[in-house]
């Protein structure tokens, strides 16, 4: 079962930094498209608008993608009274 998971977990980080590489590229291309509003006030909201986009979508990437060694189940159930 570990070697299983060690063998998915590599995959599964392979993609993590393709996708991330991508992610940054996209990054810098939307920082250097803001970049003109440095002159307006508007400059810092917008970037850190941009900053915390990307900074909640790789937090769901990495909360999504990523596996625990050890896995688990929840178990949820409902009780209901007549």
């Amino acid at each position: 079962f570990k070697e299983q998971r060690d063998r998915l977990e590599n995959e599964l980080n392979n993609q993590l930094d393709q996708e991330l590489q991508r992610l940054n590229e996209y990054k810098n291309r939307q920082m250097e498209h803001h970049q003109f509003h440095i002159e307006i006030g508007d400059a810092r909201t917008k970037v850190q608008e941009i900053e915390k986009r990307f900074r909640e979508f790789w937090q769901w990437v990495e909360t999504t993608m990523t596996s625990s060694p050890f896995p688990t189940v929840r178990l949820v159930c409902v009780l209901t009274g007549e």
